[in-house]
């Protein structure tokens, strides 16, 4: 900018001078001279608007890049650079799912420079990115509508400071994340310490700030994350934590609870009616089936819509414990910053004990339903004969 400035200035005042000496020696008379003069000084004003609207140019561009600086991912100079190669390369492929571990040789070396962690979660995350997008190419899509769209900046939390977003999906360890991005902003000292989590005030959504550049100008420059888990086991955790205990979710009970079994239940007692308590799973499945997507369940490509919304992290409920190391360390979180345990991350479960309640074209149409999150996120689609127990 410094060097940028003298040269104009430089340049500015030598043409003044010659000017100056041109209508010098043209003009003799005294009206001459001021006409002369008069002309000078139109000549100064306009190269001090040149040199003026050059030194804003110049500003801009360095403020520009000072924001960008600030971010974790460019914080740390030619290491970083380094990832963000990594990162965008195909050099780390998935042939299958999202568990292939591949060795990345010499270049594990440069990511465990950034990130002190196991050599194969850097390598299985990288894989993860590189896996989606090209689930995205294969499958072919229309693009959702603007209210789709509004509907993803409603999931997306903000965080300003360290430049990350975070896709809100439930019964994927949400409320553990959430305590962990708390405590990063500065507004919980511990993770222990965190209440109400799950409160939708006390963060900041992309879908707050004014429609266009500043929620493009987000998505372009912060680290995004997104965590993903099998559908169907997300399917039934929702239905355990939201039916299945009596006293836990009274609002669902009677939202939801009461509307299902006058839905699906023929001849049902008063007091079922009445409470919404004893949604039976098939019920549920039915419910579902109709349209009726509530967070807990709808698809989380649909939430997160990450073919139209390119995540530079995806994580897995699966194996959270370590995806997390990773990807807070790549948002600026300290060592001693780590995901609490989360009931969902570890909790057994045995599917065929749910679906073997179904009929094979429930099942068919269930896994049509979060077809894409199947083939998105690389998750074996289940052979449908070993869920049910007959068929129609």
């Amino acid at each position: 900018v410094l060097t940028l400035r003298k040269s104009i200035s430089l340049l500015a005042i030598t043409i003044v001078l010659r000017q100056a000496s041109r209508y010098k020696d043209t003009y003799d008379s005294e009206q001459s001279c001021v006409l002369a003069m008069w002309r000078v000084r139109q000549t100064t004003l306009i190269m001090i608007s040149l040199v003026a609207l050059c030194l804003v140019v110049c500003v801009g561009i360095t403020l520009r890049r000072g924001i960008k600086l600030r971010d974790p991912v460019f914080r740390d100079g030619e290491a970083a650079r380094r990832l963000l190669a990594l990162k965008r390369s195909d050099r780390f492929s998935s042939n299958s799912t999202m568990n292939a571990t591949e060795n990345a040789g010499g270049n594990q070396s440069q990511l465990t420079e950034i990130i002190t962690i196991q050599p194969d979660v850097t390598s299985r995350l990288i894989q993860r990115q590189t896996f989606v997008r090209k689930a995205c190419l294969l499958k072919q899509r229309p693009s959702p509508s603007p209210k789709e769209m509004e509907y993803v900046f409603h999931n997306l939390i903000v965080d300003d400071k360290h430049h990350f977003i975070y896709c809100v999906v439930p019964k994927t360890g949400v409320t553990s994340w959430k305590s962990t991005l708390l405590v990063l902003m500065g507004k919980a000292k511990s993770v222990d310490q965190v209440k109400h989590a799950n409160v939708r005030s006390r963060y900041k959504y992309l879908d707050a700030y004014p429609a266009g550049q500043e929620r493009q100008w987000r998505l372009n420059n912060y680290t995004k994350i997104m965590v993903h888990r099998d559908p169907l086991m997300r399917l039934i955790s929702g239905y355990n934590e939201k039916f299945s205990i009596p006293d836990l979710n009274r609002p669902y009970h009677a939202i939801h609870g009461r509307r299902i079994i006058s839905l699906y239940r023929p001849g049902a007692n008063s007091e079922s009616l009445q409470s919404g308590t004893d949604v039976k799973f098939e019920e549920f499945v039915k419910y579902v089936l109709a349209g009726h997507l509530d967070a807990h369940w709808v698809p989380a490509s649909t939430r997160c819509q990450p073919c139209y919304i390119d995540y530079d992290y995806y994580a897995a409920t699966e194996t959270a414990d370590t995806d997390s190391v990773s990807i807070l360390r790549a948002i600026g979180a300290p060592q001693s910053l780590r995901l609490p345990h989360s009931n969902e991350h570890s909790k057994p479960m045995n599917i065929t004990q749910y679906f073997s309640l179904l009929s094979r074209q429930t099942v068919e149409r269930l896994l049509k339903l979060y077809e894409d999150d199947f083939l998105l996120f690389g998750y074996d689609v289940p052979d449908v004969g070993s869920l049910t127990a007959w068929s129609d």
